[in-house]
């Protein structure tokens, strides 16, 4: 099943959920069954001929994207390495116009080598330059820090993977001022 977007040149977006949880407990997350777990085996037999299938609906129609998400895709890197070669394999960037991760940047240092002609673009769920707020809003004890954050887009910006950081603003924020801060300290 896919969905025609008439207000963005027609693009239509697939949605690669990959199985496995994520490590982060966001309030505002839309995927609320946290463990979505089925057959990681079955998975990587069925995505590609299922991807496929949808892909060849679309034919010449409409241009198509891949968005790849969760739970968190980076949870079992071993796991998502397989996804990404399956893709690889299956040519994903000769049949779409963009394949897009969205991840919190969990493992993702693992996987960045493995990212390279699959990936156009990286995601990356920040939620606050504040390491404490960041954590708070993520509800865990423990996540990148803005240099790990630096790190990571270095290295995808050296194997030509545009990137972006994003936050969901779910609730009011006291004197935000994401211009001056957020952008600024993971710029510097």
């Amino acid at each position: 099943m896919f969905l025609e977007r008439t207000d963005y040149n027609k693009v239509i977006t697939v949605k690669l959920v990959i199985p496995g949880g994520c490590n982060a407990k966001c309030p505002f997350c839309y995927n609320k069954d946290k463990k979505m777990t089925c057959n990681k085996a079955q998975f990587l037999d069925n995505f590609i001929p299922s991807l496929d299938n949808i892909i060849t609906q679309i034919g010449n129609k409409n241009p198509v994207s891949v968005d790849i998400t969760g739970g968190e895709p980076t949870l079992d890197a071993d796991f998502f390495i397989q996804v990404l070669k399956k893709l690889k394999e299956y040519d994903i960037k000769s049949k779409v116009l963009r394949t897009t991760l969205t991840t919190n940047g969990y493992r993702l240092d693992k996987v960045i080598p493995y990212l390279e002609g699959v990936i156009d673009y990286v995601n990356i769920s920040v939620h606050s330059f504040r390491l404490a707020e960041r954590c708070e809003i993520m509800g865990i004890k423990s996540i990148n820090t803005l240099y790990d954050y630096y790190s990571l887009v270095r290295q995808l910006k050296e194997i030509g993977i545009d990137t972006s950081a994003s936050a969901v603003i779910y609730k009011d924020i006291p004197n935000f001022n994401i211009r001056n801060n957020f952008i600024n300290d993971i710029l510097n």
